[in-house]
């Protein structure tokens, strides 16, 4: 298993602690997120729309929060897809 595998297998509590403290950035959480979805989607068709763009632009809105102290929010920088 990859370090961006373990992320993506890491708790929303963890992540969540992690970015406050600035172990960890919301762009690298995404960035894991799409490397899997995109290395493992062909061959599990487990979505039929996927935006990566809008996933990773959300991140970086969310890392710009972290860097201005501004509180996230529980739902900061989830977005949905639709799964087949």
């Amino acid at each position: 298993m990859t370090a961006d595998d373990e992320l993506c297998f890491a708790s929303a509590h963890e992540l969540a602690a992690r970015i406050r403290a600035r172990d960890l950035s919301p762009v690298e959480v995404a960035d894991a997120v799409i490397e899997r979805i995109e290395r493992l989607d062909p061959h599990l068709v487990a979505f039929c729309a996927f935006e990566a763009d809008q996933v990773r632009a959300a991140a970086e809105e969310a890392e710009q929060a972290v860097m201005r102290n501004e509180p996230l929010g529980p739902s900061t920088a989830c977005r949905s897809a639709s799964r087949t």
